[in-house]
């Protein structure tokens, strides 16, 4: 029988629950309410993460068993519950629980002089196979300071094998199994130490601050060292620390298989960042193989199918909306496609019987399927939430069409479930990407199918190709130059939705009377010029707010600040500049009188700031939410539902209920502010 951990995302480890226990166990059974509400989203059990760097799930060496950690939301408590179970390939049975303890982590990773910065995305637990197959390894928070911990799989307890005075950041087997090589940063505690110790002079406000995320500089931290214990004595020793990426910086992508043969995905030219890709093979014997056609020189991904065969994905369809997964026969030198999805695929790993893939589709979140080589037939091996499969969902579409550009742009359209609907519904526009299951957009704010269930129309669109890429650039600046000038991605954006907009109405389907837009990061920036420059909308909710001068020149600090100002961002000289009032929502106040909601964390806060005096002195309707300890992605569950559920009472107030009657509790104002 499954039993489950309960943990909880502060850094102390929590008792464990019965409740979690159940709540981790798929239910086959369970019938889902008639309409999907918040609540629905906030119960699905996740695999993986937001924006994971590798597969979240480990295959065994062998290729007949897969370890997978599943994570579940309980926004009551504000707590998570997480575990990762061992599934049969051939037989698909799941067996017992490998339990964690100490709460989420959360990805961090160095900016320049902002070093350990983080956007709130939660890391992904993928639990390590040793070379023999008996023992897994993961990371585990023990006594608040993150662990390396190994499970023997024919045992039941787990073992903690480091005893590091700071967090580990990842682990690996050696190749013999008879050590755990783990990466940390030693020098964390004299750094906080040091910063401690320069506060007592006053800090120098220099490269090292980004004032709305903290009030002191940034540590000065060392580069990650790499260590050694050995499972036998316990003993650490210092090795060698080596980054595949950091001497090649053209890489894209590697892969490299049991026998020693290692692939890459590289640029064709050096000099550029965005143009035609090659992938470059190297046998152990010397043969040196070359692919360049027209799948190689867009390839994203490779993986060893075996010895002598690569897969390779690589997008395809309208605005790249499709993967194509080819197998590439490096003697024969032909290459076969195996399979083209909508689907998103989020992480596969090849064994020699199966394709094993993470995949998630615009109506059904992610689960794990098996992929044939030959055939490109698709079978589930494990889905975390089979409840879903029962839940009443309105019809989904794909739509595709233009901008003003002629960039091909496309998106999905969700309706409420048919009944009796009227012919012309209101819309709420989400972004900014639209692959994978539509949840709440991008940043996970804005819950598509509970908005749909209200009796909205929801339009998720993926933004085009920046327009900075649209040719080879040598480097990112250069992309943001392009960008920037005559504001042409922001046009590009603006253009993609309302033409999106116009289509939808053309057809009959939306109000255009009753016309909601979202925005988080990048959307931000882009529903920012479109209500500026659109008197289209009924009402606007964002999470952080918004590109003004202010906050890029002083919130997100100098570094940062000198990036965008260097890039064409308009410095605080051009404050006035009828370049900056273009794009600019505070120098736009007085002409915007579409009502705006925005709910961010308390390290975004100071940059909305700026924009929130301007329309509370010019007495234009704006509602400003902060959240505590949190991110640019929401990383608690207490506050992604409370998200959810003003996103939706926001939306069905103002273009369901035309703003009027009661104005809902989520919405309405605290007593201290009435006073």
């Amino acid at each position: 029988m499954l039993t489950w951990m309960l943990v909880a995302a502060a850094a102390g480890a929590a008792p464990a629950s019965v409740d979690c226990r159940s709540a981790l166990i798929p239910d086959h059974d369970m019938s889902l309410p008639q309409q999907i509400d918040a609540a629905v989203l906030m119960n699905l059990r996740d695999i993986g993460g937001l924006a994971d760097m590798e597969p979240p799930f480990s295959v065994s060496p062998d290729g007949t068993k897969v370890a997978v950690a599943l994570r579940r939301a309980d926004a009551d408590r504000n707590e998570y519950c997480q575990g990762f179970v061992i599934i049969d390939v051939r037989s698909r049975s799941v067996s017992d629980p490998i339990m964690v303890q100490g709460g989420v982590l959360l990805v961090r990773y160095d900016l320049a002089n902002l070093t350990d910065y983080g956007g709130g995305v939660i890391s992904t637990l993928v639990p390590r196979w040793s070379p023999d197959g008996r023992s897994l390894a993961y990371l585990e928070r023990q006594n608040g300071i993150v662990q390396v911990m190994r499970h023997d799989i024919a045992g039941a307890i787990a073992v903690q094998v480091t005893h590091s005075p700071v967090d580990v950041r990842s682990v690996r087997w050696s190749d013999d199994g008879s050590e755990l090589i783990y990466v940390s940063r030693p020098d964390e505690l004299t750094a906080a130490q040091a910063v401690a110790q320069e506060g007592m002079n006053g800090y120098r406000f220099d490269m090292r601050w980004m004032p709305e995320w903290r009030s002191t500089p940034f540590p000065t931290l060392k580069p990650a060292r790499t260590f050694a214990v050995a499972l036998a004595d316990g003993k650490s020793r210092e090795i060698a620390h080596s980054d595949a990426f950091d001497s090649s910086p053209d890489i894209v992508a590697t892969a490299e298989d049991l026998h020693g043969n290692t692939a890459h995905i590289s640029y064709q030219s050096a000099h550029t960042i965005n143009g035609p890709r090659q992938i470059l093979a190297s046998m152990h014997d010397g043969r040196q193989y070359a692919c360049r056609d027209i799948r190689c020189a867009i390839a994203r991904k490779i993986w060893w199918r075996d010895e002598n065969s690569l897969i390779i994905a690589s997008p395809a369809g309208w605005g790249g909306s499709m993967t194509s997964l080819s197998i590439w026969d490096l003697r024969g030198g032909t290459r076969r496609q195996m399979l083209v999805t909508s689907d998103l695929l989020t992480g596969c790993r090849a064994t020699p019987a199966h394709f094993i893939c993470a995949v998630e589709s615009s109506k059904a979140p992610r689960r794990l399927v098996l992929i044939d080589y030959a055939t490109g037939t698709q079978r589930d091996l494990f889905d975390p939430n089979p409840e879903w499969r029962a839940a009443k969902i309105g019809n989904v579409r794909r739509l595709h069409w233009r901008n003003d550009i002629g960039l091909e742009c496309y998106g999905d359209l969700v309706l409420p479930v048919a009944r009796d609907r009227p012919s012309r519904l209101p819309l709420v526009v989400v972004g900014y990407q639209s692959r994978g299951f539509l949840r709440g957009g991008t940043g996970d704010l804005f819950p598509v199918y509970p908005l749909a269930a209200k009796g909205m129309a929801v339009l998720v669109y993926n933004r085009p190709e920046h327009t900075g890429a649209l040719a080879p650039a040598v480097d990112q600046a250069e992309v943001d130059r392009r960008g920037f000038a005559d504001w042409s991605d922001k046009r590009s954006g603006a253009s993609s939705i309302m033409t999106a907009i116009s289509m939808l109405v053309d057809e009959g389907i939306a109000d255009p009377e009753r016309v909601g837009l979202t925005g988080f990061s990048d959307g931000v920036d882009k529903a920012t010029y479109t209500f500026i420059h659109n008197k289209t909308f009924r009402a606007v909710s964002m999470g952080t707010c918004c590109s003004d001068t202010m906050g890029v020149n002083v919130t997100i600090g100098p570094y940062l600040s000198d990036v965008a100002t260097t890039a064409g961002f308009p410095r605080l000289e051009d404050r006035s500049s009828e370049r900056t009032r273009e794009y600019s929502v505070s120098l736009n106040a007085e002409q915007i009188d579409v009502p705006i909601l925005i709910q961010t964390a308390d390290r975004e806060y100071l940059q909305t700031l700026e924009v929130e005096a301007t329309f509370r002195q010019a007495k234009k309707p704006l509602n400003l939410y902060v959240f505590p300890d949190e991110y640019h992605i929401f990383w608690q569950p207490a506050h992604r539902r409370a998200s959810y559920l003003r996103n939706i009472a926001w939306f069905d107030y103002h273009l369901v209920k035309d703003g009027k009657g009661p104005v809902p509790d989520m919405l309405a104002s605290s007593p201290e502010t009435d006073r």
